[in-house]
C-alpha cells in the first residue's frame, strides 16, 4: 500500500517514505491529510493512533454527603473506660441501670456510677481481706481533671 499526503513545505501531494516523511527531505509533520493512493482512504500515523482521544470531563458525582456522627456523650465513654478498667483488674462485674458492681471474691467489692449530669464519679468500696486491687486509683486516674470523684459512705448512696 502506497501513502502519500500534502506536504506543506512543497505545496503539493507527494508519495511518503517509509518514515511517512516527504521524500524531498520534509518529515513527517510537514506532512498531512495522509491516505491511501490504491483506495483514496485517508490513514492515519501508527504513533497517531496510539494517542487517546481526548476524554469529555465526567458528570459531577452528587454522592450525598453524611453528615458528620455526634460526638460521643463523655459519660457514656467514661463508662465503657471505667468497666474495661475494672474487667482488666480481674474482678467480677455486674451492670444495672448504668451502675456498675465489681467484686473479687469475698475479699473486695465496689460500685461505681458516672454521673454525667453533674459530672462527678461516686464510688463505695469495702476491702475485706488480701489487696487492695487498685480501683480507686484507677478510677481517679480516668476522670483526671474533668470529672470529680466523690467517695460514698453507703452503697445505697451509689446505687441509688
Amino acid at each position: 500500500m502506497a501513502i502519500a499526503g500534502f506536504c506543506s513545505q512543497c505545496g503539493e501531494n507527494a508519495y511518503l517514505d517509509a518514515n511517512w516523511s516527504c521524500p524531498r527531505g520534509h518529515g513527517w509533520n510537514a506532512v498531512s491529510g495522509w491516505y491511501d493512493t490504491d483506495t483514496g482512504q485517508q490513514v492515519t500515523p501508527p504513533w497517531l493512533q496510539q494517542t487517546a482521544a481526548p476524554v469529555a470531563p465526567a458528570a459531577p458525582v452528587t454522592e450525598p454527603v453524611p453528615e458528620p456522627a455526634p460526638a460521643p456523650d463523655p459519660a457514656v465513654t467514661l463508662r465503657r473506660l471505667i468497666r474495661d478498667r475494672l474487667e482488666s483488674l480481674n474482678l467480677a462485674i455486674t451492670e444495672a441501670d448504668g451502675v456498675y458492681s465489681a467484686s473479687r471474691g469475698d475479699e473486695y467489692e465496689c460500685t461505681v456510677a458516672v454521673d454525667g449530669t453533674n459530672g462527678r464519679i461516686l464510688l463505695w468500696e469495702r476491702l475485706r481481706a488480701g489487696r487492695d486491687p487498685g480501683v480507686r486509683d484507677a478510677v481517679r486516674a480516668l476522670a483526671g481533671s474533668n470529672w470529680a470523684v466523690r467517695i460514698a459512705l453507703r452503697r445505697s448512696d451509689v446505687a441509688g
